[in-house]
């Protein structure tokens, strides 16, 4: 399948220092776990570094969702809390019963084994250490320092899906539109995800960041980006069956319209945002075009001849802004340049094809009027493609209730974060035909706000100091 269209392929997420601050000790020096407590924090630099190897150069997409797994699996204690249900250890006591004259040995209940860890609540070291970020764009000299692990794991999140972008990329101009549909699909799973935690950061540390940097608000955007490319290759792969004029006329006005969504999130709050404006405001246009186009062939192919000539003619109208915007985003590189040219080039030429072939149709065989102004199209849109669900990692080995429970935060912490769990908000099933999560207040649940009325202090979640020399490599 080829699907000639430019994808978005950001600029790319660089993981910078990361602060322990000796933050996080053990509750008790003669604990045992003490030593296992620093073995973890030791193990966490380690995947983290390599985790970032694996995306300075990803030749291989599984090996860097290998690595991201690895790494989240090591972050697990420091996000999500564990629970600790049902009897800890086997019961080894065997009980005698007397049944008339004899003994008889009677085997031991079965011991309920703990419930497994699941990510239900949020970490009492969720903010035990503070994460350093900044991005690849040149433009964009701020770096965002955020006492947040998750934060860590929703940029880790978003520096994969640019990888998974790129990699798609790569797929489609090799002609291999199948591979990069099947990327995309997982990409977007992944989106679904970072929304969803992104919710839970704090909002006016988000607030603070360029676009770039806000896990929120890129999160978000990136989401409706991705399932506007998703329906995109949903376009290309009708084109290539058989009368399926209709089919194609409302995968292109789904596009147009996810396109136009995309366009209603993104503000232009600083320079950061520009290359993803840029790269929406094309593909706005280019979909415009098309979704009339295609409206105009399923109308001619209905015997509305003048309906067919109006719409073609409206979209051809639309086409030196469509070259314009082609040109103004050339100089952000976040898309292949050639493939810019091939889908603006290919709308020309359909748009020419169309206009010659319906007005000859028109003058010889159907005689039809011409409306000035078509308001509504004639077709309704719908949308494509199912999200590939993203399950979060087990925890590392490493990380049992004991060991999570011996950490002491509370005389480090004190003034950011209470000893207590943070409960997470319930999180609604995202389906991929719902529309785009919009903007919302992400405020805490009464509960939260009672239990740490500190957690507001701003000073503690962010810091936006100068360049940080400490650069894992």
């Amino acid at each position: 399948m080829k699907c000639p269209t430019p994808l978005l392929v950001p600029h790319g997420l660089i993981a910078k220092s990361v602060d322990l601050k000796a933050q996080v000790k053990s509750n008790n020096k003669n604990n045992s776990n003490a030593s296992y407590n620093t073995d973890v924090l030791e193990e966490l630099q380690r995947f983290r570094e390599f985790f970032t190897q694996s995306t300075k150069e990803p030749s291989d997409e599984e090996d860097v969702l290998k690595r991201m797994n690895e790494y989240l699996s090591v972050m697990w204690g420091f996000v999500f809390a564990f629970e600790q249900k049902g009897i800890k250890q086997e019961e080894k006591i065997q009980v005698a019963e007397q049944q008339g004259d004899s003994m008889v040995l009677i085997k031991p209940t079965p011991s309920q084994k703990p419930d497994p860890p699941s990510p239900s609540k949020f970490s009492k070291l969720r903010n035990s250490m503070s994460f350093e970020w900044c991005s690849s764009q040149k433009n964009n000299k701020t770096n965002a320092k955020v006492n947040d692990s998750l934060y860590e794991v929703v940029m880790v999140l978003l520096s994969v899906i640019n990888i998974l972008s790129q990699q798609a990329q790569y797929s489609v101009m090799n002609d291999n539109g199948k591979k990069a549909f099947k990327t995309l699909l997982r990409a977007y799973g992944m989106c679904v995800q970072a929304t969803e935690l992104s919710k839970e950061l704090d909002s006016s540390a988000m607030n603070a960041l360029p676009f770039e940097l806000n896990a929120f608000e890129r999160s978000k955007v990136m989401l409706q980006i991705i399932k506007s490319q998703v329906q995109e290759m949903g376009f290309y792969a009708a084109m290539e069956k058989e009368d399926k004029q209709e089919l194609v006329a409302k995968i292109s006005r789904g596009a147009y319209e996810s396109y136009l969504q995309c366009q209603s999130l993104i503000s232009n709050a600083d320079a950061t945002v520009a290359p993803y404006s840029s790269f929406v405001d094309f593909k706005c246009s280019v979909w415009e075009v098309f979704c009339k186009v295609y409206s105009a062939v399923y109308c001619n192919k209905n015997e509305e001849n003048g309906v067919a000539v109006s719409l073609v003619r409206s979209a051809k109208s639309s086409v030196p802004s469509v070259i314009q915007k082609s040109k103004s985003l050339y100089k952000y590189k976040v898309t292949e340049d050639s493939l810019i040219n091939v889908q603006r080039d290919s709308l020309v030429s359909a748009c020419d094809r169309f206009d010659a072939k319906f007005t000859k149709e028109n003058s010889i065989v159907f005689h039809q009027q011409v409306p000035d102004n078509i308001k509504e199209l004639p077709v309704d849109p719908i949308t494509m493609g199912t999200p590939t669900p993203f399950t979060f990692p087990k925890p590392h080995a490493m990380w049992t209730p004991e060991v999570y429970s011996s950490f002491n935060i509370s005389e480090y912490l004190s003034n950011t974060v209470q000893q207590q769990d943070i409960v997470m908000k319930e999180q609604p099933v995202v389906s991929h035909n719902d529309p785009v999560v919009q903007d919302k207040k992400r405020e805490r649940s009464p509960e939260i706000e009672e239990e740490a009325p500190q957690q507001k202090k701003k000073s503690a979640r962010y810091d936006s100091g100068g360049i940080s020399l400490c650069v894992i490599c």
